[in-house]
């Protein structure tokens, strides 16, 4: 089989993304990604890193992707580029040495990025280079990186395995099911690690050949087998959110099943609401609830005055399961409008969920217009809700007025809760302080004063 050009599947580290959660720093490279995607795509398509030479892979590359001024290949290689000004550059910079490395080199290239790493310097630009050379090494010699990644420590095993089978299955995908099932291979057995490789595998092979894709996941283990069903859905969700729902639908009820078909829903949602809600129609039971509601925070993503107007539309009885998702969506883009929305809702459930959903994120954004709003809002179980909100957001910044905030719920119970857990983080911090706003604070009974007291240490 003709190898796959290792420029052509640099979107392949997308998926490894998604493996870096185990890892740890997958929205900081993700970024990166995104970023340098948009500038090297139509470079990427150009040079066949196993059917040319270095030489003529640097002289493609120069009239697309020229090594930025200050990084040449003969300078301090990654160490050099890792240290240079400006972020577009330096991704450039990456890929260009990494794109014109000797594959006999990919090995030590990444033992010096891993021990940087180890070290401390876990930020994109290493994980981004990280991606690519493992990415490389699966394309080029995928016997010898599976062999030469079980001789390495835990971490560079299971993040490297995983991304090597990923970049593997777009070329290769038996080879790379014949490795994911090899007995001797004892990393792709932890759980999280076979089941983020299943996904970059299953998610590969689904591009090619989607039959196949699909008689492989369900062939796979249970501890894996969601994993493979992820990357496939994965893969329909944008063409045919219908035929993605057909294979979650696959998977035994449970907790994975649920949240793919949450996930196929909140995207479906966005894009088509209508279809996405009438899909959810027809199920039934919770999941009928659960992907309704899915659909509803897609739509409120996009445009959430819609959203909210269908909302109105719905039975009385069933408004309230959604009315604190949507809500909290449309919080995020705008919360004095989301504020203003949640004062026509009727008092119940939804409007408590909402209110502690927007405030939640207005006093993060602008604390000072989002305690006014709420002073002006009447006394009862959705005001309470959103003092909690509130008071949790600003007792690092402001204990004081956190707890002048808990002080004036309404609900004995919540107010005891609040108040107790708001002195106890102050006073981790300043007992001093903690304890003479308990000693002064004005409103509290003797009793209060007690229960609330710092224990000192």
């Amino acid at each position: 089989m003709k190898p796959a050009p290792f420029a052509a599947v640099l979107a392949l580290t997308g998926t490894v993304v998604t493996a870096s959660y185990w890892w740890g720093h997958s929205q900081a490279t993700a970024a990166a990604l995104e970023s340098t995607r948009l500038q090297v795509q139509e470079a990427t398509a150009l040079a066949s890193a196993s059917a040319k030479s270095a030489a003529e892979r640097a002289a493609a590359l120069k009239s697309t992707i020229p090594m930025p001024a200050g990084m040449g290949m003969d300078d301090a290689g990654l160490a050099g580029i890792f240290g240079a000004p400006g972020p577009l550059d330096r991704f450039q910079g990456i890929f260009s040495h990494i794109q014109n490395l000797p594959a006999d080199q990919i090995e030590s290239e990444i033992l010096r990025v891993r021990e940087a790493m180890q070290a401390g310097s876990m930020d994109p630009d290493r994980l981004f280079a990280m991606h690519l050379l493992m990415t490389r090494f699966g394309l080029e010699q995928p016997e010898r990186a599976v062999t030469w990644l079980n001789g390495q420590d835990m971490m560079t095993r299971g993040f490297g395995t995983v991304t090597v089978l990923a970049s593997l299955a777009s070329k290769d995908p038996q080879q790379a099911a014949k490795f994911f099932n090899d007995p001797d291979n004892p990393i792709l057995k932890m759980p999280r690690v076979g089941s983020f490789a299943a996904l970059g595998v299953a998610r590969e092979w689904s591009r090619s050949d989607p039959a196949g894709a699909l008689a492989w996941a369900k062939s796979l283990p249970e501890d894996s087998r969601a994993g493979a069903y992820t990357g496939l859905v994965g893969g329909m969700m944008a063409e045919d959110p219908l035929a993605a729902t057909r294979t979650a639908q696959e998977l035994p009820p449970g907790e994975e099943r649920e949240r793919l078909m949450g996930n196929i829903a909140e995207n479906w949602g966005t894009k088509d609401p209508k279809a996405a809600l009438a899909w959810a129609n027809g199920l039934e039971g919770e999941e009928k609830t659960e992907a309704t509601k899915k659909a509803l925070n897609g739509w409120a993503n996009k445009d959430p005055k819609a959203a909210a107007d269908h909302l109105g539309t719905l039975p009385a009885g069933e408004r309230d399961k959604y009315t604190g998702s949507i809500a909290g969506r449309w919080a995020n883009r705008n919360p004095a409008e989301a504020a203003a929305w949640v004062t026509t809702q009727p008092e119940g459930d939804g409007r408590k969920e909402a209110v502690g959903s927007v405030m939640g994120t207005w006093s993060e954004s602008d604390p000072e217009k989002a305690s006014t709003w709420l002073v002006d809002q009447p006394a009862g179980p959705s005001k309470d809700t959103g003092i909690v909100s509130l008071a949790n957001s600003q007792v690092k910044s402001d204990p004081e007025a956190a707890l002048t905030w808990a002080a004036t719920i309404n609900d004995p119970t919540t107010r005891s809760l609040q108040l107790k857990g708001n002195v106890r983080q102050w006073a981790r911090r300043d007992a001093a302080a903690a304890t003479e706003w308990v000693t002064t604070a004005p409103g509290l009974t003797p009793e209060e004063r007690t229960e609330l007291m710092p224990t000192p240490k």
